[in-house]
């Protein structure tokens, strides 16, 4: 347990489905997950099945990241014992702010 209140400053909504998603699949199923990229931008993942990237020099202004499409798709395969129908990357990390790995 923390110490008191880590919290910082009011709530703020930094993804609005009804206007921040690039295709009707892409909600939020998860925790999301940020990372600073090489160029020093901000790289917000929106955990689903279909994956874009919400990105930005900072928090107060990140942008959906359409455009470019989807950063992860699942497999989609209707075969349950591959255990890959959907699925989604949890704990994205870069370990040179270019690549993204999971």
């Amino acid at each position: 347990m923390y110490p008191g209140d880590v919290t910082t400053g009011a709530k703020e909504v930094i993804f609005d489905y009804s206007k921040d998603a690039c295709s009707a699949t892409n909600a939020m199923d998860g925790s999301a997950n940020a990372f600073r990229d090489a160029a020093g931008n901000i790289n917000l993942i929106v955990p689903n099945h279909d994956q874009y990237r919400i990105t930005g020099p900072d928090f107060n202004n990140l942008t959906p990241d359409c455009v470019n499409g989807q950063i992860f798709t699942s497999d989609s395969d209707p075969d349950q014992g591959n255990h890959n129908y959907k699925e989604w990357m949890s704990a994205p990390y870069t370990t040179d702010g270019k690549q993204c790995m999971d």
